[in-house]
């Protein structure tokens, strides 16, 4: 009961705190329409509000593309302990992501324990891959049918249902991470990016580092007390036993039934960091693992560091590389897909290669253009190093990124499986 008081008051008290402990950011993008999908997803009554549990969905899309070309799907699951109401956060992830890939991006709540404990959340990842699966596969007429009235361009655009990759953060790259194995319920993804995931939860919080981000570094500290709470929400041992369960800590699930593109983004300071990499390990290490394994960490940051950047400054910096190889990721998983396929979609991957270049060049001279005074950054080209082997750590007082698959990045280079395309 009392952990229940707890988790309210923090709701209460997270959308106040919020705007004093974040450095001021430009204003928040918004999405091109919202839809609520239903969970369980049930095809064809998908604006019955008669259903269990219904999950507010920010939809964003690329503008300026051509309505016949079908585009990829990213879907993305925010951080919030399991328990936090944070649906959102990810807004500028989300839209730079859709304007980038370019790609159609989807920006799923999910339910919250302790109103909704495990596995209603890995049950909603589940809907919401297979909402974006067959609405992918519906007709223009029931698109309008199903789309947001007054949501201009939302029937006419094109969903590839052969591309999907998930993202998540914290939380929800644990969730993220649990949906790319669940291929028998959903039929399976194509990629997977975790930023600072929590795969363990059978481990104590109080085992867990208890570390701090440096000096000049962005993002916080979870205390374990809190952690517990919230593990306990989520999980109640009343009800589980066994928190080793593959649905609840990714880091016990079979390496076999992870898709071919897995990439794991870590913060150094972070009590999560260690068990991402231990996760990473397994399954470089693994010979039933068949795909590409990424490991990516940021030296110095804190949890949640990509929300908390300050402009201009090494943290943004990171951000930015992080984003920048989350996207490369996810293109070289949708590359092997393209191949082969018989249809104008091949189109698509055709330009997205103009469009790596044409980022090649923007941020070439964006950086010509930087302030002495600020740390360089690794273009996109140098990023596309990264998934072939090369060694990531850039150059700048804190070090501050390494990239490595199946061992410690803070000590050792860089040694990359390439992508398999």
């Amino acid at each position: 009961m009392l952990d229940v008081v707890i988790i309210k008051a923090l709701r209460a008290i997270l959308p106040l705190a919020t705007p004093i402990i974040t450095p001021k950011q430009p204003p928040a993008p918004k999405p091109n329409v919202t839809t609520y999908i239903p969970s369980p997803f049930v095809p064809g009554k998908i604006t019955r509000k008669a259903q269990r549990r219904r999950l507010k969905a920010d939809i964003y899309w690329p503008s300026g593309q051509a309505d016949d070309v079908a585009l990829p799907i990213i879907l993305n699951f925010h951080g919030s302990g399991f328990c936090l109401h944070t649906h959102g956060d990810d807004s500028r992830f989300c839209a730079y992501a859709a304007r980038s890939l370019p790609a159609i991006v989807i920006d799923v709540d999910y339910s919250h324990a302790p109103e909704h404990p495990w596995p209603a959340a890995v049950e909603d990842v589940d809907s919401a891959i297979q909402f974006a699966k067959h609405f992918a596969r519906e007709n223009r007429k029931q698109r309008r049918r199903h789309g947001a009235a007054g949501a201009t361009g939302f029937k006419e655009w094109l969903w590839d249902s052969n591309r999907i990759a998930l993202v998540g953060f914290s939380s929800g790259g644990n969730l993220a991470l649990i949906g790319s194995t669940r291929t028998e319920v959903h039929g399976g993804v194509q990629a997977v990016v975790a930023f600072y995931p929590s795969t363990n939860l059978d481990e104590d919080p109080y085992a867990k580092p208890q570390l701090t981000p440096l000096k000049g570094a962005a993002g916080g500290k979870l205390p374990p007390w809190l952690r517990k709470i919230l593990y306990r929400c989520y999980v109640p041992i009343e009800k589980v036993k066994d928190r080793k369960q593959p649905f609840i800590s990714p880091f016990f699930a079979d390496p076999e039934t992870f898709p071919s593109s897995i990439t794991i983004i870590t913060a150094e300071q972070d009590a999560l960091a260690r068990e991402g990499r231990k996760l990473a390990d397994k399954l470089d290490r693994s010979s039933a693992f068949k795909g590409s394994i990424v490991h990516w960490e940021a030296r110095g940051q804190g949890h949640n560091w990509d929300k908390m950047t300050k402009a201009n400054s090494e943290p943004e910096q990171l951000k930015d590389e992080a984003y920048a190889l989350t996207l490369r990721r996810i293109r070289h998983a949708f590359a092997a897909v393209a191949i082969g396929y018989d249809d104008p979609r091949e189109r698509f991957d055709e330009a997205d290669e103009d469009d790596i270049n044409d980022d090649e060049e923007e941020e070439q001279d964006s950086r010509d253009q930087r302030p002495s005074n600020v740390g360089s950054k690794p273009n996109v080209s140098r990023l596309a190093a990264l998934s072939d082997g090369a060694d990531s750590r850039s150059r700048s007082s804190f070090n501050t990124a390494t990239t490595s698959v199946g061992r410690d990045s803070l000590s050792r280079p860089a040694t990359l499986k390439s992508p398999k395309l």
